[in-house]
């Protein structure tokens, strides 16, 4: 409809704009191009209080498209949206629609709004200070136009447009009238005022609205929120997966994860670490940093969520957040850099904060862009801009999945051989004299004791393996610590008259001895493995605190690690007989690294939770009452004898065996006061005694082991021992915490 009597302004505009009303013209399907832009319709809806439905208009939109005009008519269309102009005459303001909704659109409006709308989709992205301009048309007999109009394509697409149109210019009267009724099959009014509210966000960027063009952080369109989920995990594996490259690259600086993996372990009650160790055992740290890893995951994903609907400033303190925690616990480890630890922890929380805020754009880019350059808040894109569709936030947040992986597979391929494992491999143990072999007699036994080890299948051996997962292993670190021991030394502490230090080379000069002890932790349950006997390589502690000077009051002797582990143990069990090493090698060769090396301490008798310090840099004498180790202030005993234990490896729990004389062997462990018997029971009947091999000392497990004609049925086989001072072991049960867990170990045996 034409707008010709709306003053001189608009006079001159379309003098300026307008100079050939016979001059082609474009013509958009409105039913097309509302079926691909519901915010129209919405819009049109709220004022007409009844639905909108683009399939009952049969018309179409006119508009001139040349240069500047385009912005002309986006300035008129924000005048009759918000303004509520007149069609007949823009100098006649009406109440603003929000004011008074009760107000209806009329057709006139309709056809205005249209008629603009269409030539702001085919026109360039920028905006104009005009303030009114006509534009002419009318609706008449549609031509069809070249299928190949590239401004038509381009706006719209093949599938949006439908056939691009052309006709002539016609006038009838003061303006233009709708021939295009909308059909209203109901009269319902829809509550929701966003899709207005919506339309004139998208026009705010106009120097005279009230509202300013909304900020990235608060879009006209909500993206949905599995984008923000989307965005927060991508952003949590790169910053991970950057802590994972530094850790890596250095043999002192924890990653993310492990330096929170760290932080929980020294602040983990005793009760939940009892319950760790003795339904995961060595599993258990694995498991504590997978936890970790997806819990932050998990939190990172709820962030990415609320940050998208709520703003990018709670996606940034969530991940400053995680950077400080993260930055604290490495900087706690003894061994990390405190600066550099520092520095890459927040580092690795600026990329994730980096890539989130990429991301999070990305999604609300992707929301608004409903078709390619339909909406007053998609304009027709460069070929130069970045994509814009959930398509390429799904890309962005893969790549940024790559990135996170391949900084992984860096990290790990970068993270060989530490500096202790290099050092070690170049140390030569010197020659040490045999062990002499000496135990006190056997009075009770009534099997035979031979001082050569078993040969059964299935027992275990009288010397455990120190490669691999073999010896066990149970300490709060969840990273060997890599010493070098050309930088290491030993230091002798406290209430002594003499402190001084040791060199790894100087230990090594000094006497060395080797000693069989059987080590056990106090976490293993009845039944358990963690236990193990070794031939230990050292200095006995009485030389090392000899020349020191022990001063009177001296009650108790604390190792720390380099780890800032500690467990202190009495000075009188270094003085009453019992072998107490300083460590440097196990089963002939140098200490492997997860074991301790360079030097650890081993006393005989006492569990390693308060005596087994690995990693060990002090030696520190100090008073029973005033000083308590690691362990102890998490609800343990102060003292830690080992506890008269035994146990069945053949045959093995709930196993099958056929009838006849069947095998029945295993261990039994009382230092330092050593096996005098063990005897069997057979399905609560009595007890029968065992034959011993006792290849060592009142230090170290025996073998032991019987004939038993089996019988076919289910069987309980029961095992206890009797130590040499004529104690019967316990029978219990009694748990683990706080000093060791007792029972008879039993085994249950179908027999065929």
């Amino acid at each position: 409809m034409a707008i010709d009597n709306a003053g001189d302004d608009h006079r001159k505009a379309t003098s300026n704009g307008i100079n050939d009303l016979s001059s082609s013209v474009r013509v958009v399907n409105l039913v097309s191009f509302c079926q691909h832009d519901d915010r129209l319709g919405a819009a049109v809806e709220c004022h007409h209080q009844q639905p909108f439905e683009p399939a009952g208009l049969n018309g179409a939109i006119e508009t001139e498209h040349r240069g500047d005009d385009i912005d002309i008519a986006r300035q008129h269309l924000f005048d009759i949206l918000f303004r509520r102009v007149a069609p007949a005459d823009c100098g006649a303001p009406r109440q603003h629609p929000l004011d008074d909704r009760a107000k209806p659109f009329n057709l006139a409006d309709l056809d205005q709004i249209t008629r603009y709308w269409g030539d702001l989709a085919l026109g360039p992205h920028r905006i104009g200070q005009h303030s009114k301009a006509p534009l002419i048309g009318h609706h008449v007999g549609f031509t069809p136009v070249d299928s190949h109009d590239a401004a038509s394509t381009a706006a719209f697409g093949p599938d949006a447009v439908g056939n691009v149109l052309k006709a002539p210019s016609v006038k009838r009267g003061g303006h233009q009238t709708c021939s295009m009724p909308p059909v209203c099959p109901n009269n319902t009014r829809p509550s929701d005022r966003e899709p207005l509210a919506s339309l004139r966000r998208s026009l705010g960027m106009l120097n005279d609205v009230e509202n300013p063009i909304p900020d990235t952080t608060a879009p006209a369109r909500t993206a949905p929120g599995w984008m923000g989920a989307v965005a927060g995990l991508a952003a949590a594996a790169v910053s991970l997966a950057f802590g994972q490259l530094i850790e890596g690259v250095s043999d002192t600086i924890p990653g993310l994860v492990l330096g929170v993996g760290e932080l929980v372990i020294d602040y983990t009650p005793g009760w939940a670490a009892e319950e760790s160790i003795e339904n995961l055992g060595t599993a258990g740290k694995g498991n504590l940093l997978l936890g970790i890893t997806i819990v932050s995951f998990l939190l990172a994903a709820v962030i990415g969520e609320v940050a998208l609907r709520r703003g990018d400033r709670f996606g940034v303190a969530g991940f400053a957040g995680f950077g400080l925690i993260g930055g604290w616990a490495a900087a706690r480890n003894p061994q990390s850099p405190f600066v550099s630890s520092w520095f890459w922890a927040l580092v690795a929380a600026g990329l994730g904060i980096a890539t989130l805020r990429f991301l999070l754009r990305q999604a609300r880019r992707a929301s608004n862009q409903l078709v390619p350059a339909v909406g007053l808040d998609a304009p027709i894109a460069s070929p130069l801009d970045p994509p814009q569709t959930r398509r390429a936030f799904l890309g962005f947040s893969a790549g940024a999945g790559a990135v996170a992986l391949t900084s992984v597979g860096i990290g790990r391929a970068t993270d060989g051989t530490g500096a202790g494992d290099l050092a070690r491999a170049d140390v030569v143990l010197p020659d040490v004299a045999a062990e002499s072999t000496s135990t006190t007699a056997t009075q009770r036994a009534t099997g035979t004791v031979s001082t050569e080890p078993f040969d059964i299948p299935g027992i275990s051996d009288w010397v455990t393996p120190s490669t691999g997962n073999q010896f066990y292993r149970i300490d709060t670190a969840l990273t060997f610590p890599q010493v070098d021991p050309e930088s290491w030394s030993l230091k002798i502490t406290g209430m002594v008259d003499n402190p001084y230090e040791l060199s790894y080379d100087d230990i090594l000069g000094m006497d060395l001895v080797e000693r069989t002890i059987t080590l056990s932790c106090v976490s293993n349950p009845i039944g358990g493995d963690l236990v193990g006997n070794a031939v230990w390589t050292g200095v006995p502690l009485v030389d090392i605190l000899d020349r020191a000077g022990v001063q009177d009051g001296a009650t108790q002797v604390v190792g720390r690690s380099v780890d800032d582990f500690t467990a202190g143990f009495p000075t009188e069990t270094i003085y009453d007989g019992r072998n107490a090493l300083l460590v440097v090698g196990q089963n002939g060769e140098p200490l492997q690294v997860r074991h301790g090396f360079p030097a650890r301490l081993v006393v005989a008798g006492l569990y390693g939770y308060v005596s087994a310090t690995k990693w060990l840099e002090e030696i520190n004498l100090t008073t029973w009452e005033s000083f308590n180790g690691y362990w102890i202030n998490l609800g343990w005993a102060k003292e830690g004898p080992m506890k008269t234990t035994s146990r069945v490896d053949v045959p093995a729990h709930r196993s099958q065996v056929e009838a006849g004389p069947t095998a029945v062997a295993g261990v039994a462990w009382s230092p330092v006061r050593g096996i005098e018997a063990v005897e069997i029971s057979i399905d609560d009947g009595e007890w029968l005694p065992c034959d011993l091999a006792v290849p060592g000392t009142d230090e170290t497990w025996v073998q032991w082991k019987t004939e038993w004609d089996a019988e076919p049925g289910v069987h309980r086989i029961e095992v206890r021992a009797i130590d040499k001072t004529g104690a019967l072991q316990s029978a219990g049960p009694k748990d683990i915490a706080p000093d060791g867990a007792e029972g008879y170990h039993s085994v249950l045996v179908n027999v065929v």
